[in-house]
């Protein structure tokens, strides 16, 4: 089920099969970008909520600290994917970016990291996994942030591709996943 959510997400976000789709459905980008975070968003709440139920052996039992140590991963996770989906939503809608041409954002939390989805998102997973320290979870915890991983490899091409110079630059500056690590993914 995962390795078919991996290909699905991949398979959409591919230009030739973004341009086919919006062709048949007659969709507008921002409409298509829409409908593919929003499937993303859907398919990462029900991966989710399937591993949790998987039984697989148990790694180890959490004791409190570490349920406080997760606590903390997990809120600030899911309160950095909320703010950071509501805020991609905003501006696919069109609420702000009011017909203007689409523009890199580079300020707030992407002054510090220019995925903060994916490090909120990590976040999240890892503390998922941590609270249900099960093989099958922590399996998965790895697998997604490994395709992630090789994912922004491919985003940061396109986003040099659009950009240029001025994300090469941003590149440089800002941290990919982990402020202070600002060694860039793609040249």
């Amino acid at each position: 089920m995962l390795i078919t959510y991996c290909f699905l997400h991949s398979a959409l976000a591919a230009t030739a099969v973004r341009n086919v789709l919006k062709k048949k459905l007659r969709l507008s980008d921002r409409a298509y970008r829409l409908a593919y975070n929003l499937f993303a968003l859907a398919g990462l709440i029900c991966m989710i909520c399937f591993l949790v139920t998987i039984k697989s052996p148990r790694i180890y039992t959490p004791g409190m600290a570490a349920y406080i140590i997760l606590g903390i991963l997990l809120a600030t996770g899911l309160s950095g994917m909320t703010i950071c989906v509501m805020k991609y939503f905003r501006q696919m809608s069109g609420i702000r970016l009011n017909g203007q041409r689409e523009k890199l954002e580079i300020s707030g939390i992407h002054r510090y990291v220019r995925h903060p989805l994916y490090l909120a998102t990590f976040l999240f997973i890892i503390a998922i996994a941590g609270y249900f320290p099960f093989v099958s979870n922590v399996l998965a915890a790895v697998i997604i942030i490994v395709y992630t991983v090789i994912g922004i490899y491919f985003e940061e091409l396109k986003l040099v591709d659009k950009f240029g110079d001025y994300y090469r630059n941003y590149q440089k500056r800002t941290a990919m996943l982990i402020p202070g690590l600002k060694k860039k993914v793609s040249g």
